[in-house]
This record gives C-alpha cells, sequence and structure tokens, in this order.
C-alpha cells in the first residue's frame, strides 16, 4: 500500500508541475498543443502518421528558444511576411485591423490557413484560429487534397501551392 501511495503522491506532483508550467509559460503548452492537435487531427482524418504535425512546423514552426521548433498557433502571415503573437488576443487583433484594410492573402493559425481561399470554411476568424478547428480542418483539407492528386506526396506540396516550385519544399 505504501508504494502506490508514493506512485498515487507522485502523479499529484507530475500533474501540478505541468500545471504550474502551463500557467507559468503558456505559449510553451500552445506550441505543444499545436502539435498534438495535429497529430490528433491527422490520425482522426487517416493520414500517414506525421504528416499534418509536418506540415505544420513547417507553416507555423518558431523557435522554442532552447535551439528547437515548434508549430505556434498565433501565427499569421501576410502576403509573405511571417508574424509570431504572443497571445491568441494579440494575433486577432492584427488579423481584425488587416481584414478591415481589405487584406485576404493572410495564413492563420497551427496550419496557416490562407483567408481568402479557406474562410468560407468557418464562421469567423476566432473560429479559424482555434487550434482545433484550424487543424481539423487542415486534415479535411488534405484528405480532399489527396483524393484529388491521387498521392499524399503531391497533396502535401499543393497543401502550400498548386504551383509545382512553390509547394517543392514540402
Amino acid at each position: 500500500r505504501a508504494a502506490g501511495g508514493r506512485a498515487t503522491f507522485a502523479a499529484m506532483i507530475r500533474r501540478a508541475l505541468l500545471l504550474s508550467l502551463a500557467l507559468l509559460a503558456p505559449g510553451l503548452a500552445a506550441a505543444q498543443d499545436c502539435a498534438r492537435l495535429a497529430h490528433e487531427a491527422g490520425v482522426e482524418a487517416g493520414l500517414p502518421d506525421g504528416l499534418l504535425p509536418a506540415i505544420s512546423l513547417v507553416e507555423a514552426g518558431r523557435g522554442t528558444g532552447n535551439g528547437g521548433i515548434a508549430p505556434w498557433p498565433w501565427t499569421l502571415n501576410e502576403g509573405g511576411k511571417g508574424m509570431y503573437f504572443d497571445t491568441r488576443e494579440e494575433a486577432l487583433a492584427y488579423l481584425a485591423e488587416a481584414l478591415a484594410r481589405g487584406v485576404t492573402n493572410i495564413d492563420i493559425g497551427c496550419m496557416q490557413l490562407n483567408w481568402k481561399w479557406h474562410s468560407a470554411g468557418f464562421a469567423s476568424p476566432e473560429d479559424m484560429i482555434d487550434p482545433v478547428r484550424n487543424t481539423r480542418y487542415a486534415a479535411r483539407f488534405m484528405v480532399e487534397l489527396h483524393n484529388r492528386l491521387g498521392s499524399w506526396e503531391t497533396a502535401a506540396a499543393a497543401y502550400h501551392s498548386t504551383t509545382p516550385d512553390k509547394g517543392q519544399r514540402y
């Protein structure tokens, strides 16, 4: 019984540490959620293992400060200029301002979904930047691309652009 008590106590300590980490470093938790959600959405949609997280990393990867890189959910890219915001609110404020200026060429969130081409799939900019909705939509989009183009490799390149040179790095 004592061993079980120690295991339970250790589990409580781990949960408390994880909660503290999330509270002290919400950015790190958000980045982990983005990668995890891309993985889960890919599994649910039947994508090849690791495909959607890899695309997310290429699309919204940001340095973690310790030499690593992770996809960042509060990423926008306006006309080729990538921007990483510390919070959802900051990203949404910029997005609202860009849309008010008439910008349509802006990529949003974990999967960098383009407003011009994908906004009809969302009720609002808030929904589009939501990491769960963003990654699930991207997974469905990848399935559509695969069904239309016939291979995951071609679908991955087309995720970024159907122009061959632009999709090559995928």
